[in-house]
């Protein structure tokens, strides 16, 4: 069994569509949505991840803007 991880260059306020299938209800900006494939536009963010012995430290995210 061989397992391949791929990461992308992600550089922050890139945008992406992602298509998936809803089983769970997945609210935006008031519309709800659910058990139904749906396209989502998300930007990508810093978050802060550092602790108050490192500084700088950031992970990017992906946030939901709108359904597709």
């Amino acid at each position: 069994m061989r397992f391949i991880i791929k990461t992308e260059s992600v550089e922050v306020g890139q945008l992406r569509v992602k298509n998936c299938f809803l089983w769970l209800p997945k609210k935006i900006n008031n519309e709800i949505r659910w058990l139904e494939k749906a396209s989502i536009k998300q930007i990508s963010k810093k978050m802060d991840v550092g602790g108050s012995c490192e500084w700088g430290k950031y992970e990017i995210v992906w946030e939901d803007l709108e359904f597709c």
